[in-house]
């Protein structure tokens, strides 16, 4: 394995959507500390039973590795996600809790855009949710620039891992960046 691909992958993981959204909610919780350690719980949770469906899914045959690379694999596990995520929003929103149902239910429609473009495109969700998580960030200059640093290393380490094409890449952070705005947009006005 070359020096690149190492990097590229050790890139990859540290990005992965299961690591950057519970990282910037922790950021967050510097800001918001009740309501921001609820959403890290929340996330820490959505993302070990993500972890949990997969390594089923391999135990039982119908997938040949944990990360779902085959398409169909990547749509089983893409739905899955994407109702988990809604059901966590609309859990929230009973619960009174508006901005964790509102992150949540942004979250769950930066998969539900992945799965209405799959014909168009294969929407990397590393670079949405590492995007989206370093708009969460915002205000905070440093974490941002530092989630957006992230960002960037995350697309090129897809690239380099022949995961996706730069289309992919692009509209990713387009639908990600849009998903963190949408939250600050609306959170503005909640409260």
């Amino acid at each position: 394995m070359s020096k690149q691909v190492a990097i590229a992958r050790a890139l990859s993981i540290r990005g992965h959507p299961g690591v950057v959204m519970p990282a910037a909610l922790m950021v967050m919780s510097r800001h918001v500390e009740s309501a921001a350690n609820a959403a890290l719980f929340v996330a820490l949770g959505v993302s070990a039973l993500v972890v949990l469906y997969s390594l089923w899914q391999v135990r039982r045959g119908t997938w040949a590795h944990v990360d779902a690379s085959q398409q169909p694999e990547r749509l089983q596990l893409n739905r899955f996600i994407a109702v988990v995520l809604l059901a966590s929003a609309a859990l929230a929103w009973m619960k009174h809790a508006p901005a964790l149902a509102l992150g949540l239910a942004a979250s769950g429609g930066l998969v539900l855009v992945a799965l209405a473009l799959q014909r168009w495109c294969k929407l990397s969700l590393h670079v949405g949710f590492a995007c989206f998580a370093a708009g969460l960030m915002w205000p905070d200059k440093l974490a941002f620039s530092l989630g957006l640093l992230l960002a960037c290393g995350v697309a090129w380490s897809r690239l380099v891992l022949q995961r996706h094409v730069p289309r992919d890449l692009w509209v990713g952070g387009m639908v990600g960046s849009a998903a963190a705005m949408l939250v600050h947009g609306v959170l503005t006005r909640l409260y």
